[in-house]
């Protein structure tokens, strides 16, 4: 047998060893993001591992869940951003790091966290496609909480990962089978030793008793919970309308823009998941060269994406700015047809108001008329009062009262008021046309102020073409960048 014949079974065998009996079991499902890894978990639960009491919430990208810790999810988070890395940063995580001063306090706290989701259940699965860049620091939480841990590795087709990268949030199908690539590249590397297997998403959804089996073989564990109603359930669950995308692995080798480390990556991996190990030199040589490449344009990448994560902010910012600046040209153009249709019926009002006028000057001048005959009336009574008049004049005076009798003083008493009540109408006809005029004076008002809240509509236009034009703008930038890249 040749050295490198004896290496290879040595390494076998012991990533096949059995977990210390005393030891608490987790079985560690890793995986790059939408590989899968929630169906595994959420079969692994249903045999009888115990899931994390606070599960993170199903999406819309997700809708039958995670089954994983939210708890754990927003540690992991807030711990890659104290380490000025992120989930889908393409460099790894600092190695080192588990050194640094904050490591304990993150190993403490990670260890909290696991005991507050599991307790002191004796198998359970824990599950975050962040995990496979943390395991280094993982480790140490094991080692502190006495826990043995057993890895599941998660594979599926990159192209499909990518796709569905794609789908979810909008990632660059090249980065996305760069991600894939770094995450089984670091997921293997740092399970070698551990007990562990590799499956494939599409084995689980073809045959996931076979899956099973072959997990139970490979890390010796005893489901406790294998019966009919666990497998009815994991039947009822795993279903094809889990897989959005679905690529050939032949497509993945045709394909002349994937590169040949993630062609040479995936069929190491497929060879893994149906039982054939391969040598680990392959996968030492693409992950020293896609370090070596990192490493020399990482710098530059990672420039070029947070000018672009500050540009999606500011476009962000600028399309907040449009929303309320188009609801505010909404708002004021439904203040305006308000106001258009306030001055229509003031207009009207207006109008009518202006026949009314007339109507009162017509009846003011009949009145002024009338007030004249009154007058003359007055002195021809007055006159015939004093015995002025003579008999021409007390004819005449019979004519303008059509032929009829002067009546004698008292009577002509009683006309006199009733003529001084008409006087007292008239004057109210008067205040009544004043108050009138003072209405249309107001409705003169309305009109100025409609004037200057179409003003006003017209600067609030010219604002948002501006604002859309360096929308425009900033797309061409972002256009720019990405063909730099």
């Amino acid at each position: 047998m040749t050295a490198r014949k004896s290496r290879s079974k040595s390494a076998a065998n012991k990533s096949r060893s059995k977990p210390t009996a005393k030891k608490r079991r987790a079985l560690v499902v890793l995986g790059m993001h939408r590989s899968g890894t929630s169906a595994l978990t959420r079969m692994l639960g249903l045999l009888g591992a115990t899931l994390p009491k606070h599960q993170m919430p199903a999406t819309e990208s997700n809708p039958r869940g995670y089954f994983e810790s939210q708890k754990l999810f927003e540690l992991h988070e807030e711990l890659m951003r104290e380490a000025g890395t992120s989930w889908f940063d393409l460099a790894p995580f600092p190695a080192d790091w588990v050194d640094s001063p904050l490591a304990d306090s993150w190993i403490e706290r990670l260890a909290d966290a696991c005991v507050e989701e599991f307790g002191d259940s004796p198998f359970f699965v824990v599950k975050d496609p962040r995990m496979v860049r943390l395991l280094p620091v993982w480790s140490r939480v094991f080692e502190r909480l006495e826990i043995e841990p057993s890895y599941v590795l998660a594979i599926r087709n990159p192209l499909d990962v990518a796709a569905s990268l794609h789908r979810a949030q909008q990632t660059d199908e090249s980065k996305g089978l760069l991600l894939w690539l770094q995450y089984f590249l670091a997921a293997e590397y740092q399970t070698r030793g551990s007990p562990r297997c590799f499956h494939s998403y599409e084995a689980l959804l073809d045959d996931w008793r076979g899956v099973a089996a072959d997990i139970s073989k490979t890390l010796h564990i005893v489901f406790p919970r294998r019966s009919r109603r666990a497998e009815a359930e994991i039947d009822a669950f795993l279903t094809t309308s889990l897989q959005h995308q679905s690529t050939t692995t032949a497509q993945v080798f045709a394909r002349r823009d994937v590169v040949d480390w993630v062609k040479d990556a995936y069929r190491w991996a497929c060879d893994a998941a149906s039982g054939k190990t391969g040598s680990a030199r392959t996968l030492d040589r693409i992950r020293t060269s896609f370090e070596a490449v990192e490493a020399a344009c990482g710098p530059l990448i990672a420039k070029v994406e947070l000018d672009r994560a500050r540009s999606d902010r500011r476009a962000d910012q600028l399309e907040s700015r449009v929303v309320d600046l188009n609801s505010a040209l909404t708002e004021s153009q439904r203040e305006a047809a308000t106001l258009a249709k306030s001055l229509d019926v003031s207009r009207e009002e207006l109008a009518a108001r202006g026949n009314e006028v007339a109507e009162i000057r017509d009846q003011l001048v009949a009145h002024e008329h009338e007030g004249s005959r009154l007058v003359e009336v007055v002195k021809f009574v007055l006159e015939a009062a004093l015995g002025r008049l003579d008999e021409a004049a007390t004819s005449e005076l019979a004519v303008a009262y059509d032929g009829g009798v002067l009546a004698p003083l008292a009577e002509t008493g009683v006309q006199l008021s009733l003529r001084a009540g008409e006087v007292e109408s008239l004057r109210g006809d008067v205040a009544r046309l004043r108050e009138q005029v003072s209405s249309v004076e107001e409705i003169e008002r309305m009109k100025h102020e409609a004037s200057e809240r179409n003003a006003a509509l017209s600067r609030l236009s010219t604002e948002v073409g501006g604002l859309r034009d360096s929308v425009s703008r900033r797309d061409t930038r972002i256009e720019q960048l990405k063909e730099e890249t």
